[in-house]
């Protein structure tokens, strides 16, 4: 390859504008097989590879170079770049005029605007992206579509563009892009498509009621009960997991495992117990016993008012066998009521209220407060519409812990929450035990890591018939069964013997 070529080498592209000796330098390399035309003036050293791959990888590069000064825009800068529609790509270009431009594998649709206005950003290869004031404002001008792809996106899928901002920055930066959008409309010439802006937003932050909305995202939010698109598309994964019949084992009746009061207070106190050992709340057997029967609570130990309230509450939720959750409302309170319990000890961890900061639990960030509430709402209808049981119980557990709504005690809490509609169907609670401890996380994180609910709900159905294998008859008879098991053991290497 000539020196020529290399000096003008762009990675792997070489652009033909140039002298003379570069034109006929390129012609000599493309009759050697060294470079091959990608686009009009622009070749390539990758001669074996697709050409669409070859531009995919330098697309910022080619755009700017055939395309110069103009700017990413429409539903293309909302999306961060080029669409896919069926096996072709699509992007979004503001230019001198209108065209549309097919390149190997992509079509460039070329829109006639405005160039680099106030807050359009300078991107790769010379291009620019449209700032987000602007490129909302594009996105509520009507164009046509060619071939099916359309320019703009669909009001639905605006809204909830829209919708993500509002969670990630908050109301107070959205408003702040408003006032910046009107201004830039007033000097750009999208007079009309601000005032549809305004209606829209208007009614997401509950301005305005034009009824306009069309997105379920957005009319939550304009009801004040925005929720979190990430947590109930994963509800959603579990919830259809559960709606297969294959995925549920035989109905354990708790009449097989209850046969006297004591054994009633028997298997509240181990799941008081266990909920709180594997959360820390750890204490010697005998000491948790004398504290949940007898109310002692060890000096220096307030904690163990997380203890006592545990087993006060599971055990008022044992003897009366409450109906399962008709409503949101009456879920809420109930939930708030619990926490009350378990939490008492501690005032600074908000005892029945709804967090106020978001909590994290390692590289896990929970659901934001501002989003507790709708997506608590948009979960209950999903656990409404299973069939009461474990998979009702299931599904209850997995929405309290992954949502997080109060500053701390949400493991326990969403325990008691499964158990709770476990015995609403006379059927046997699951329990966690210390040495299930790891296969209880790792069942979790499947689900939220890689939304497979298949080990969760396994996991959920060999700790149940595990606990209904034990005998409750007498707290010894219990504490021997679960000692043989290997149920008390920290050790890594232990596991329960079931």
């Amino acid at each position: 390859m000539r020196p020529v070529i290399r000096q003008n080498l762009i990675g792997e592209l070489v652009l033909s504008q140039g002298p003379g000796t570069l034109a006929n330098a390129i012609s000599e390399a493309v009759n050697a097989g060294e470079l091959r035309r990608l686009v009009p003036s622009i070749y390539t050293t990758a001669v074996a590879e697709d050409p669409a791959d070859v531009l995919r990888r330098n697309l910022y590069q080619v755009l700017g170079s055939l395309y110069a000064g103009a700017i990413i825009s429409h539903r293309s800068a909302l999306e961060a770049g080029p669409a896919k529609l069926k096996d072709n790509w699509h992007i979004v270009l503001s230019y001198k005029y209108d065209k549309k431009v097919q390149l190997p594998g992509l079509t460039v649709h070329l829109v006639k605007g405005p160039q680099a206005l106030p807050g359009d950003m300078p991107f790769a290869g010379g291009l620019h992206l449209a700032s987000p004031e602007r490129a909302w404002l594009e996105n509520l001008r009507r164009v046509k579509a060619h071939g099916g792809f359309s320019k703009v996106l669909s009001q639905e899928k605006f809204e909830e563009q829209l919708d993500d901002y509002i969670r990630v920055s908050g109301e107070n930066a959205f408003r702040e892009k408003v006032n910046a959008l009107h201004r830039l409309a007033e000097t750009s010439g999208f007079s009309h498509e601000a005032e549809r802006f305004q209606k829209l937003a208007g009614t997401m932050l509950k301005t305005r009621s034009d009824g306009i909305l069309k997105s379920d995202r957005a009319q939550q939010r304009a009801t004040g009960y925005p929720y979190d698109p990430e947590r109930v598309v994963r509800f959603e994964q579990l919830f259809q997991a559960l709606r297969q019949p294959a995925s549920l084992l035989k109905k354990l009746s708790l009449d097989t495992v209850l046969c006297s009061e004591s054994a009633i207070s028997t298997l509240c106190f181990f799941d008081a117990y266990f909920s709180n050992y594997i959360e820390g709340t750890r204490f010697e057997l005998e000491e948790a016993r004398a504290i949940a029967f007898d109310g002692k609570i060890p000096d220096r130990r307030p904690d163990g008012h997380d203890i006592l309230g545990t087993f006060r509450t599971l055990m008022g939720i044992a003897s009366t066998r409450p109906e399962s959750w008709t409503s949101y409302g009456t879920m809420a309170a109930d939930l708030m009521r619990y926490h009350a319990a378990i939490m008492k000890a501690h005032p600074d961890k908000l005892p029945g209220r709804f967090k106020t900061v978001r909590n994290f639990a390692g590289s896990t960030a929970f659901v934001v407060p501002e989003l507790v509430e709708g997506t608590l709402r948009k979960g209950f209808e999903l656990f409404r519409a299973l069939e009461p049981g474990f998979a009702r119980a299931a599904f209850i557990k997995f929405m309290v812990a992954e949502v997080h709504p109060f500053t701390d005690g949400n493991g326990r809490l969403s325990r008691i929450a499964m158990n709770r509609e476990l015995y609403s169907t006379c059927e046997v609670p699951v329990i966690i035990p210390t040495v299930y401890r790891s296969d209880y996380l790792g069942g979790v994180k499947k689900l939220t890591r890689t939304d497979n609910p298949a080990t969760y709900i396994k996991m959920l159905q060999r700790a149940q018939c595990f606990v209904a294998s034990i005998d409750y008859t007498t707290f010894e008879s219990a504490q021997r069964a679960l000692a043989q098991a290997k149920a008390f053991s920290d050790d890594p290497e232990d596991v329960l013997l079931f």
